[in-house]
């Protein structure tokens, strides 16, 4: 009811980090999110779908399964965020090729027209309770696990899903550090979300290393439309075809153990990009996409391999951090495209990745903090003959 200040919700925060919920007060929390605003009732006989990633790695697979799952007769009413510490989020992303601020009845229209959208969850009224607890949270980095279930699975019982995918990258340099910990939250997942009358699954994937080769909302962008053209970075498509297979699976469009290959010859028959184009279409963008048409930074430079060896690490991190200097994301054609990946075998004068920015100046701040953060690991293949 908007009835506690922000030092009240800190302490409130601060004593859920301390003692946790159960399950039963996390989903107590979750219902009063959805009631503390509008819904979205799409009406019965629809199959209504939704995906989450608790973020820390780059790469737009949500602008990847949103027309997939669509062109496939799903119901997929998509919020996303914008950037918080990251280079860009969807909504960054999803804005350079059409407008993502939407109120919930202009949203109903767009996906009873489109059956997707890939639009900003703080554009329309839903679940606005969560948006304050978030406002408090993030600069005090509290994220408490029974707020942190709360906070996802309200959004999605705001927008009506029936079926949901979450998505926990694991590893060096994500938010989740190992397996065990990652079981436990996907457990939590799972039984916040049969209380809740949602049908969801969770994923555990790869979270030490960025997801494609753009890092910047327009860069990203153009990941998104070489996937849905046949032609874009391998680790995007296969992730984004296994999250939107599993949800196909999971609400009867595809038979069990075939999702992912349909979600492949969505995208080989062309559907898919139809389909994107139809969305944006429907959210004020162009009728046709063009990579060309997308802002790129003007102002660009290479960072070279110093030595031979292999690629040991790509912070997801400090590659993200590096961008931002560069500009991203409100200069939405500026941050780092990436020419290697984990385990690449490379030489000496190979370029590691290319920094793109609309001023000198960012130009300029992105190098120094690319010198002092090193975002790319190295090591000798061969470190001595004998």
């Amino acid at each position: 009811n908007g009835n506690l200040s922000e030092p009240e919700l800190a302490v409130f925060i601060s004593a859920v980090y301390t003692r946790g919920f159960n399950i039963n007060e996390s989903v107590a929390l979750t219902k009063s999110i959805v009631n503390s605003g509008e819904t979205i009732d799409l009406g019965k006989g629809k199959k209504i779908v939704d995906k989450h990633s608790i973020g820390g790695v780059t790469g737009r697979t949500t602008m990847v399964v949103t027309p997939i799952l669509a062109a496939c007769g799903a119901y997929i009413p998509k919020t996303s965020s914008r950037a918080i510490t990251s280079a860009g989020g969807t909504a960054d992303a999803m804005e350079v090729i059409c407008d993502v601020n939407f109120s919930a009845q202009e949203i109903k229209d767009i996906v009873l027209k489109t059956k997707g959208c890939v639009v900003w969850g703080g554009g329309a009224y839903l679940a606005p309770a969560d948006d304050k607890l978030i406002k408090i949270r993030h600069p005090f980095s509290l994220d408490p696990r029974g707020m942190l279930l709360a906070s996802i699975m309200a959004k999605k019982k705001s927008v009506g899903a029936e079926y949901v995918v979450i998505d926990l990258p694991v590893g060096r340099g994500s938010k989740i550090k190992d397996n065990n910990e990652a079981k436990e939250l996907a457990h939590d997942f799972k039984n916040i979300s049969e209380k809740l009358g949602i049908k969801t699954s969770v994923v555990l994937t790869d979270g030490t290393d960025p997801i494609g080769w753009g890092v910047g909302p327009s860069l990203e962008t153009i990941d998104v439309i070489k996937v849905l053209q046949g032609d874009g970075p391998r680790d995007l498509l296969d992730k984004s075809c296994t999250l939107s297979g599993i949800l196909l699976e999971m609400c009867g469009l595809a038979k069990p153990g075939c999702g992912y290959k349909a979600s492949i010859d969505c995208i080989n028959s062309g559907k898919a990009f139809k389909k994107f184009e139809e969305i944006v279409h429907a959210q004020g963008g162009a009728k046709k996409l063009k990579i060309d048409d997308l802002p790129v930074g003007k102002h660009k430079v290479a960072i070279y391999c110093p030595m031979d060896g292999r690629v040991d690490y790509v912070s997801n991190r400090r590659i993200a951090a590096v961008a931002r200097a560069a500009g991203a994301p409100k200069m939405q054609g500026s941050g780092v495209v990436l020419r290697c990946e984990n385990g690449d075998k490379v030489k000496k004068g190979q370029i590691l990745y290319e920094i793109f920015s609309d001023s000198e100046t960012q130009l300029s701040y992105a190098l120094k903090m690319d010198k002092k953060l090193q975002p790319i690991e190295l090591k000798k293949v061969l470190l001595e003959t004998i």
